[in-house]
């Protein structure tokens, strides 16, 4: 074998090994840059619930890349594809604020389980719409209409509720943080029968409805609102600011549909109390019970049982407008599936209050016998026929003003 040969054959084996060499490196940069990481999990809400269609998105912190899913029904989602490297994991949905995690460390062909829970903001986070043709309420009514409409769609939470109203209030109280939506009560906050304004439109020009059930009145669904919903009862408000659709429950839904929310449950155990004082002498004793999941008869854990009763009495704003509230309220639920509860709720108010009659007569308000005849004058007695120049009331000791009137016309 002559040198020239020899030469020849060391030169093809150092090129076939540089070729295997830089196979051997491409497969490797190959191999690391192999997008086969993923991020999953579930969004639920403040309240242990999940958030279905929420919107996910994973975004590679060194590039920039982002991928972005929707969650299923159940809150659960998944991002594949994903390269190996640092990611942060984004969140939102409707009527949620959004909520974010950082610092997400992904190796290649790793699958990693990313949980986050949405907060509600404090009273309005997104302005949405419920009465388009997506709405199950819609899809499921025996008529619909075609033209997709958009209007705003305000959200008061519990956290709102138990935080930053009073515990004397009832839900008008409450829908008056509303944009476009008033409240007045002439006794103060909780203690008369309040009205409340939306839009421009005349007190009661709007449905109510608890957990889906209508709620109404002989006069309209706003009058004598301190007995319809004390907020001890209200976990949440849907204000849908919508002329409605054919879904919607009441003859009145042109001024928008109030969507009372109960109580959330939890899973755990709780008990607390509570006792508040205010103006005018104003005291409230409350006491929650909220079992938990639990089981009946040795079955598994799919029950959940939430009672509520207080005690209010208050003098009032008004000049001997007093009143005095005791009222208890029970919620069960019964979950079947993840899709299918059923729940039952019961509320009983026993109210009492002395507020002035607005329809009072001329007997009334001298505070005289019904024996006495309001069309002729008793003289005898001092009193006078109301003229026009003011009203004369019978003062059988003038040093006690609780004589000026009879409290037996003025008691509800």
């Amino acid at each position: 074998m002559t040198y020239q040969t020899v030469r020849s054959r060391l030169r093809l084996r150092a090129c076939v090994l540089s070729l295997l060499a830089l196979f051997a490196l491409a497969n490797i940069h190959i191999h690391a840059q192999t997008a086969s990481a993923k991020l999953e999990g579930t969004i639920y809400d403040a309240q242990g619930g999940t958030v279905p269609n929420a919107t996910v998105t994973a975004t590679n912190v060194a590039t920039g890349e982002k991928k972005t899913v929707s969650a299923k029904s159940d809150g659960s989602y998944s991002i594949e594809g994903l390269a190996a490297g640092t990611y942060s994991l984004e969140a939102t949905g409707n009527g949620f604020a959004k909520n974010s995690k950082s610092g997400i460390t992904l190796a290649d062909g790793q699958t990693q389980q990313v949980t986050l829970a949405l907060q509600m903001g404090a009273v309005v986070q997104e302005v949405t719409v419920n009465s388009g043709i997506d709405s199950p309420a819609v899809q499921s009514a025996p008529s619909g209409g075609f033209v997709e409409e958009r209007s705003a769609q305000s959200l008061v939470s519990n956290t709102y509720i138990e935080n930053f109203t009073s515990p004397m209030a009832d839900y008008g109280e409450l829908v008056q943080i509303v944009p476009g939506a008033f409240t007045t009560s002439s006794n103060g906050v909780g203690l008369g029968q309040s009205k409340t304004y939306f839009r421009g439109f005349p007190d009661g020009d709007y449905d109510i409805d608890f957990d889906g059930i209508p709620v109404y009145d002989t006069n309209s669904p706003t009058h004598h609102s301190w007995a319809f919903f004390p907020v001890q009862w209200i976990g949440g408000v849907d204000f849908d600011r919508s002329p409605g659709s054919a879904s919607t429950y009441g003859p009145t839904p042109f001024g928008g549909s109030i969507h009372f929310l109960s109580k959330p449950l939890t899973s755990l155990l709780d008990v607390r109390g509570g006792v508040s004082y205010g103006t005018w002498n104003s005291k409230i004793y409350d006491g929650e019970f909220n079992s938990g999941l639990f089981g009946l008869f040795g079955s598994a854990p799919k029950s959940n049982l939430y009672v509520d009763v207080h005690h209010m009495t208050s003098d009032g704003y008004q000049t001997f407008n007093f009143n005095m509230r005791s009222a208890g309220s029970i919620l069960y639920q019964y979950q079947f599936s993840p899709k299918t509860v059923l729940t039952g709720f019961s509320g009983v108010v026993h109210l009492n209050s002395n507020g002035p009659n607005i329809s009072s007569t001329r007997c009334m308000l001298y505070g005289v016998s019904a024996a006495y005849s309001c069309s002729n004058a008793d003289t005898a007695n001092g009193l006078q026929p109301y003229t026009g120049a003011g009203i004369k009331f019978l003062m059988t000791n003038n040093s006690d003003p609780t004589s000026w009137f009879n409290y037996q016309y003025n008691t509800y």
